[in-house]
């Protein structure tokens, strides 16, 4: 679909990607089934908050689509308590409520990625999900970058300690400031 971008929808089915569903009404949570029974990643069904945060718990979940309205606690609690737990989960909001001010307080408190308007069409949640779960990819992709980045910078600064080029040493220091300097802003993005 993205794969001119490098994004496609393929995630194998022995991969860590699933797709968590929330919705406390059957019949949503039914034809959410049959939208995503041919899907390449492991799909998971809850019907309640309550449900959904023991899946998170017990599964590997790397995308929430939850419902707003709920009985007990609404969607955008499970989302605050995905956000502070669960940070790297890509979180997507439906709704049949399509109350701009609900939006956008889903949008700027909880980060979520994507909101969608019930009755969606087929198609915009597919692809909803399809660019959710990219994006968990670029997630991964981008700890990763930053696991080995932080290794080389090790490497680095042990050559500069004995290099006696103190040109060398000092652009290494500047480049370790810098590295830090983008793990703090990584680690806000993710708090």
């Amino acid at each position: 679909m993205f794969s001119h971008l490098g994004i496609t929808s393929e995630v194998s089915p022995e991969s860590d990607f699933s797709v968590l569903f929330v919705d406390d009404e059957g019949p949503i949570r039914a034809a959410l089934q049959r939208l995503f029974h041919r899907a390449n990643f492991r799909s998971y069904f809850a019907g309640s908050v309550k449900e959904a945060k023991k899946l998170l718990y017990d599964q590997s979940i790397r995308v929430v689509v939850t419902d707003y309205l709920m009985p007990e606690e609404n969607g955008l609690e499970l989302l605050r308590y995905i956000q502070e737990h669960r940070p790297a989960v890509v979180r997507v909001m439906m709704s049949g409520h399509s109350d701009l001010q609900l939006v956008l307080s889903a949008i700027n408190e909880n980060e979520i990625f994507k909101f969608i308007v019930k009755p969606w069409d087929d198609q915009e949640m597919r692809l909803a999900v399809t660019l959710a779960l990219a994006q968990a990819k670029l997630v991964d992709r981008l700890f990763e970058l930053t696991k080995e980045n932080e290794r080389l910078r090790s490497i680095l600064s042990e050559i500069a300690l004995l290099c006696p080029d103190s040109l060398l040493r000092h652009r290494t220091a500047n480049l370790n400031e810098e590295s830090e300097a983008s793990r703090r802003v990584q680690e806000v993005d993710h708090a």
